[in-house]
Parts: structure tokens; sequence; C-alpha cells
């Protein structure tokens, strides 16, 4: 790296050239063949051993590349790590050490969006266990249906529409991650809450995380878009039932708009979107 500089310190009046040597010590650009395995292995369709072959053949590949270039240092490209966001804090079965990681995360993904936040535009999802919420990512992202698991933490990805790019982050939804929910509120602009209509039983507790998320300093200016998802199942509630369950219309503060939708068709979600799209100023 080399960049001009007057250096009156050493009486030199003409602009001159510092070199400042440079070693690569960190991470590569991954392979679009890892890149392509890491999200299989996400949505369940390959193994982790074939994962590994993956990582093994693209850590290959950058030893190969760097012995051409000739660098002093010869690394993996860090290959093998899923992310330099992720990989430090993973690795622990201990519960009090995954929920330190879980809050760790949201804070980490927080304060690295701060330095980003101008350029896209935050948008959480959040909502019960299997309401449907990494269905519905995967759907904005990759415009298909993915096997999914439960999530533990959260899935981030970039999803562009209509030329205006979205970051958002997917948060598992079992009890015992709601906690950690309110680290991710930090410069969100969009809240997406996605409502199982076929769960009567759980919507009451799905409107009282509703209200508790509304009462955050953070998400006072959030915009919220209600997903009533599951319209494909028989005697799945109507989004104005849930509407109306979920007492919608008393909040007054903050823009909201339900959309019924098939997480597994993608009906109704890109409505969804558009709503969300209108509600951005360009």
């Amino acid at each position: 790296m080399a960049f001009p500089s007057n250096t009156n310190i050493i009486n030199v009046m003409k602009p001159s050239w510092i070199t400042i040597p440079t070693e690569l010590i960190g991470s590569l650009p991954r392979t679009t063949a890892l890149l392509e395995g890491q999200q299989a292995y996400k949505a369940g369709h390959i193994s982790e051993n074939q994962l590994e072959k993956l990582q093994d053949k693209a850590i290959r590949q950058t030893i190969a590349e760097l012995e051409k270039t000739g660098p002093g240092q010869i690394t993996d490209g860090e290959q093998a790590k899923p992310s330099f966001l992720v990989y430090p804090l993973r690795g622990n079965s201990n519960n009090n050490n995954n929920n330190l990681y879980r809050h760790n995360m949201g804070f980490l993904f927080s304060k690295i969006w701060s330095l980003f936040g101008n350029e896209e535009h935050k948008i959480i999802i959040v909502g019960l266990d299997n309401a449907g919420k990494t269905t519905i990512l995967y759907q904005f992202l990759m415009n298909e249906v993915v096997h999914t698991s439960p999530t533990i933490g959260s899935n981030v990805e970039e999803v562009v529409f209509k030329n205006i790019h979205f970051l958002m982050m997917d948060i598992g939804g079992q009890e015992s991650l709601r906690s950690s929910w309110q680290t991710y509120y930090t410069h969100t602009e969009y809240v997406i809450l996605v409502i199982d209509s076929t769960d009567r039983e759980r919507l009451p507790l799905s409107k009282e995380e509703l209200f508790h998320m509304l009462q955050c300093e953070e998400l006072r200016s959030a915009s919220v878009l209600i997903f009533a998802n599951k319209q494909d199942i028989k005697d799945a509630m109507s989004s104005a039932e849930i509407s109306k369950q979920l007492c919608l219309t008393s909040i007054k503060d903050q823009a909201w708009h339900i959309q019924a939708c098939c997480a597994l068709t993608g009906e109704g979600l890109y409505q969804g979107l558009d709503w969300i799209a209108s509600r951005i100023k360009r």
C-alpha cells in the first residue's frame, strides 16, 4: 500500500511516497463452489462431511494461488470458517456460553451495522418458533423453498428488491431465545412479525411479544409488517381475525400493515415487501 504525504517533519518540501509493506494474514474471498455449499449445508441439502470436502478443496486452491503470487505468508484464507463474525464465538456447548454467544452476536451485528447503515435498510424478522420466518427469508433471497431447522441465533442475508438493499435478520423464536431479540434492535427500520395463522392457542403470546417490542426505545421509529402465514392450510385464521386478536388498531405511534401470505408458495410475500419499499424515502 502506498500513499502521498507532505513530510515537513523531515524537511522535504515536495510530496513524496511512503511505501508500507503488508502481508496477508486473514480471510480471502470464498470460492463460488464453497459459497453455494455453505448455503446448501445451511438449508440441509448436504451433510457436514460434504461441506468439509468443499472446504478442503477451497483451501488447496487458496494455497496454490498464494504460492503463485509468492507472498511471504501462506495461509488457508480461513476458507473453513463460516464467517469472520461467527467463528470466534462458536464451539462451546455450555448453555450459559450459548446464551452469551447469542447475545454477543446480536450486539456484534448491531455494532457492525452502525458502520454500514446508510447503505442498506435493516429488517429484523421475528415471531414464535415454527411460524415460518426462515422459510420467508429464503423465499426472498432465493425465490424457492429450502428445508429449514429451528434457528439458533440468527440467519442474516442481504436481499435486493426493486433496487433497494435490505439486510434481513431472521432471529430464532424459541422461548429460550426471545430474551436476546432486543440485542438486534439497534438501527432497525422495519420489523417483520411472522404469525402462524393456524396457531390460535399461542396468538396471545405473539401479541404479548409484539407489544413488548414496541415499548423498546430502539424500535420507536420502526414500521411493523405482520405476515399472517400459512394461509394455505384449512381453518387458518384470516388476516382480519389476526388483526383483531392482536389489537393492531391500538398501535398509534408506528406504521403497521398486516399481509396474508403463504411462505411455501411465496403468495403475499412481495405485496408485504412492496409496503415496506413504499415507505422508504428515496
